[in-house]
């Protein structure tokens, strides 16, 4: 009964609520010029469009649909369901341009690809549902780079960190992992690359924004599902300072005296995490004295995992590939560092052809 009220009140709002739109925000003639630029002012200006998208997410839940535009609703959140756009083709370049970099320099290299939540928390994916085997293509990339580059399985660490914990390892309305996940991820890589991870103990979390939604609730909207918790992970009674000078793709830079700077906040709740999305940041720690400096080449995943690894390092340089520059990349002083961390997301290594602009670095 209710699944029928739903569809009738669902019939009825797409005939009205567009008319309406038309009446309370007039478009304008170049509004209607393509079907993108009616999509696009649809999306801006459709009056109850929240609502509307809500009570449509609940017709499908009652129907027993779980799946809307290539996003499983589940118990634990919304999780997206990642195929390579290529196949094989981006992440076989991308893994012959890392093992080239380890062979043409005489520097440590490790690699990190880390999974997404639809692989970690499978078992609440709907049965039948293809997944791409992300497990599977990380062993491959992993296979490949033996003996050349030092990988780190963090696949494992986190399915079972999940499966057996339970923990809140990735964001419920989000693609990305939380402050803890990318924790599980940093003591994965301590502990490969030798360096006595802190125990978690030694942290002290704070919450800073409850009831976050993130871009998957663009789909099923916030009907049914939990909002997540943004929060900080810092030292107790943390002895070292810091200093983060992060570069906007613009190449404009501004410097911070923390890693966490909870002034932009508000404009952009994830810039708290090492100043927010950028196209680089080099963090100093003065108080470490441990004598070793890492640069990263990474994607966003970097933001999360970084925090962490700053226990173990008087200097860490992110590079963002994607917004690189080339000339500013031949320009790169590896003898500046004493290890190099390729930490992507398999998204990113996957899809993304930037990482093999590393073979620019001379």
């Amino acid at each position: 009964m209710l699944k029928r009220i739903l569809s009738l009140f669902l019939i009825v709002m797409l005939a009205v609520v567009p008319a309406a739109t038309l009446w309370v925000n007039p478009p304008q003639p170049e509004d209607f010029s393509s079907l993108q630029k009616i999509e696009h002012y649809l999306r801006d200006n459709l009056i109850f469009g929240e609502e509307l998208k809500e009570v449509a997410a609940e017709v499908l839940l009652q129907s027993g649909q779980k799946e809307l535009d290539n996003i499983f609703y589940t118990k634990d959140g919304l999780l997206e369901n990642y195929w390579p756009a290529r196949k094989d083709a981006v992440r076989s370049a991308n893994t012959k341009s890392v093992i080239s970099f380890a062979q043409n320099h005489d520097i440590p290299v490790g690699v990190v690809v880390i999974p997404t939540a639809a692989a970690i928390k499978q078992k609440l994916v709907p049965d039948n549902a293809p997944l791409y085997n992300q497990k599977e293509a990380i062993s491959d990339i992993y296979h490949e780079m033996t003996g050349k580059v030092t990988a780190t399985d963090v696949y494992s660490t986190l399915y079972q960190n999940y499966d057996v914990n339970t923990e809140y390892l990735y964001y419920r309305t989000g693609s990305g992992l939380t402050s803890l996940g990318g924790y599980r991820v940093y003591e994965a890589i301590a502990e490969r690359l030798r360096l006595a991870p802190l125990p978690l103990n030694r942290y002290s979390k704070e919450y800073l924004i409850h009831d976050y939604y993130g871009e998957l609730t663009d789909s099923w909207g916030k009907n049914r599902v939990v909002g997540d918790i943004l929060a900080v992970y810092r030292v107790t009674n943390d002895q070292n300072s810091y200093y983060l000078q992060v570069s906007d793709v613009q190449g404009k830079t501004t410097g911070y005296e923390t890693m966490y700077p909870l002034e932009n906040m508000k404009e952009d709740p994830f810039s708290i995490y090492m100043g927010g999305e950028c196209a680089g940041f080099d963090l100093t720690v003065t108080g470490n004295n441990k004598g070793r400096s890492l640069l990263i080449f990474g994607d966003e995943s970097t933001r999360c995992v970084a925090p962490f690894l700053s226990q173990h390092y008087d200097r860490i340089t992110y590079c963002n590939l994607e917004n690189a520059d080339r000339n500013k990349m031949r320009n790169i002083d590896l003898e500046e560092y004493e290890q190099v961390l390729f930490l992507y997301s398999i998204e990113t290594f996957c899809d993304s052809q930037s990482i093999q602009m590393v073979d620019d670095i001379p």
